[in-house]
């Protein structure tokens, strides 16, 4: 298993996602190189293992609103993600969220949460590297219940990872 943390970025969104209460989506830029590097890892002959794994990163998510989330990777343009569960990459608990986002009495704290989910199986299945290398990928993230109207739930930055084994 590669490490995360010690992963090359693929992509990565350039400005925060506040979810509407039926969620949101978002194009995630890619790096072409990167991209072709990652289809290159992850095209192996039948059966064998790709080499490295491919994560998306959700950080610095803050809000108001404990729920779980379903994350969806290139839903095709136009189509609701719910309709395409072959693009399901995975569910994350916001529980704990509120107080993850709530600074301390010093001004510390606050960052809120932060989720990988392994995106390989996904990559690897749906060809989504490539060839033809994609431009962006689509990310959606859809609350498993509608928010409130006033309710609050952003991801800071999300990130689209290669973690090469060594």
């Amino acid at each position: 298993m590669s490490d995360p943390s010690q992963a090359s970025t693929v992509g990565s969104t350039t400005q925060a996602l506040q979810l509407a209460p039926t969620g949101a989506s978002v194009v995630l830029p890619v790096q072409p190189e990167a991209c072709r590097a990652l289809a290159a890892a992850l095209e192996t002959k039948s059966g064998a293992d790709p080499r490295g794994e491919v994560y998306l990163r959700l950080e610095g998510i803050t809000g108001d609103q404990p729920t779980l989330l379903d994350v969806y990777l290139s839903v095709p343009e136009g189509a609701a993600a719910a309709a395409h569960p072959e693009h399901h990459l995975g569910t994350v608990g916001l529980y704990g969220l509120v107080q993850s986002s709530m600074k301390d009495k010093h001004g510390g704290g606050g960052q809120g949460m932060g989720f990988s989910l392994d995106a390989t199986c996904l990559f690897k299945r749906l060809r989504l590297a490539g060839p033809p290398v994609p431009s962006g990928i689509r990310v959606d993230v859809i609350p498993k219940r509608p928010l409130p109207e006033k309710g609050r739930i952003i991801i800071g930055k999300i990130h689209l990872l290669h973690a090469q084994e060594h």
